[in-house]
């Protein structure tokens, strides 16, 4: 199964030292984003498959896309469940750094 996430989002504030204006800085930003996103989903997925619980649905869209294949596991759910593969994409737009560039530095300094 693939699970595709997409993420817009925009920077409202800038409390680091980095400077936002530069490409590789919200590339790197975009990144770390993704990693946390993809995190976030694998601790929940590992989570729910101890205990067995569908709570992201894949069953019913199993049922509602695939219903033949539904069929024959639908009596084993709970034991086949825990055993999908599940690829996660991520993908991760900044559409605004809402007119910032530069942090913002105690003392006024740029």
């Amino acid at each position: 199964m693939e699970l595709t996430i997409n993420e817009d989002g925009a920077i409202q504030s800038n409390e680091t030292t980095q400077d936002i204006s530069r490409l590789e800085n919200i590339e790197t930003l975009k990144e770390l984003m993704k990693e946390v996103i993809r995190s976030d989903v694998e601790n929940a997925l590992r989570q729910a498959r101890t205990l067995s619980a569908d709570v992201f649905g894949f069953g019913e869209t199993i049922h509602r896309e695939y219903p033949e294949d539904w069929k024959t596991m639908k009596e084993d759910w709970d034991t086949v469940f825990p055993q999908i593969e599940l690829g996660i994409r991520v993908n991760v737009e900044l559409r605004s750094t809402g007119g910032l560039s530069r942090p913002v530095i105690l003392g006024g300094a740029p």
